[in-house]
């Protein structure tokens, strides 16, 4: 097939359809995300339907399915397709990537894995005193993170009999 593309991002492989598309004109192409069929007329020089990853789309529903972004305009946001769905990476964030046990929130950037959880640096404190505790410099008390001293002074409480 002849493509005649202008690359509006050459590095994300995002085209703009130009009128005189042989694909659009010879095949029965739908749109990739509200599956309405695409034809020349919607091809313009400055757009109006997309090609992006080998996906055909009308360029206004270029939006994410989640939060409803518009992803070329007014700057482009990162995208991606994930089961055939479109998501602006925010949402696919929050949707796929772990969570922290902590926090609930998106681990973005490198955290601390710990009793088999995944913690966001900040947020792997002690249960008693409530220090960030660096680096895995901890004690694991019957599934609860503790830092050394309050996993002692716990221990010592416990050999301590109870007052009558």
């Amino acid at each position: 097939m002849n493509f005649d593309h202008s690359y509006i991002f050459p590095t994300t492989n995002i085209f703009y359809l130009n009128k005189n598309e042989v694909i659009v004109s010879q095949l029965r192409v739908k749109c990739h995300c509200c599956h309405r069929e695409i034809n020349e007329t919607q091809c313009s020089e400055k757009g109006g339907v997309l090609s992006i990853c080998g996906r055909f789309l009308h360029e206004e529903c270029f939006a994410c399915v989640s939060c409803k972004i518009h992803l070329l305009q007014p700057h482009r946001i990162p995208f991606r397709f994930s089961n055939e769905t479109l998501m602006c990476l925010d949402c696919f964030q929050i949707a796929f990537h772990p969570k922290c046990t902590g926090c609930g929130c998106v681990v973005r950037e490198r955290g601390y894995v710990a009793m088999n959880n995944l913690w966001h640096r900040q947020c792997f404190r002690c249960a008693r005193c409530q220090q960030v505790m660096p680096g895995l410099d901890f004690n694991d008390v019957n599934g609860v993170p503790f830092c050394t001293d309050c996993s002692f002074i716990i221990q010592l409480e416990a050999t301590i009999p109870p007052k009558e």
